[in-house]
């Protein structure tokens, strides 16, 4: 049997413990969906730009990697339902940063392209 001091203590360091526990769960829960979001965001957007980039850059040259640049792609709504506020931004920002940097390179690729193209073809005699 315990003194009635000790359980009067042991009371509120179960209480304390108790209301500080699921603080401290939901905090790194939070971090969690926000790195999810990252990690999920990237894969994504790696995998979201499209190889028109490359006619793009083809055809307009440097005309074509900058518009890559400026054009902001935007993540498929469809994987943000039900997701946390946390989750949402982080994927959208990790989302547009990689499917940017996709298109770019695919512009530059085009842009390179073209440039043999027009060296591959160049005569200087005519």
């Amino acid at each position: 049997m315990m003194h009635p001091r000790y359980q009067k203590t042991v009371a509120v360091l179960l209480s304390i413990f108790m209301l500080t526990i699921p603080l401290m769960t939901n905090t790194a829960m939070a971090d969690g969906t926000c790195e999810e979001g990252m990690i999920d965001g990237k894969a994504d957007g790696h995998s979201a730009g499209s190889p028109l980039w490359i006619l793009a850059g083809f055809g307009c040259g440097c005309l074509g990697a900058g518009a890559a640049y400026l054009v902001k792609p935007s993540p498929p709504a469809e994987r943000l339902i039900g997701m946390s506020p946390e989750y949402v931004v982080c994927y959208t920002d990790s989302y547009k940063k990689e499917a940017r940097n996709r298109q770019v390179t695919y512009a530059i690729i085009g842009w390179g392209l073209g440039v043999v193209v027009v060296l591959a073809t160049y005569n200087p005699d005519d």
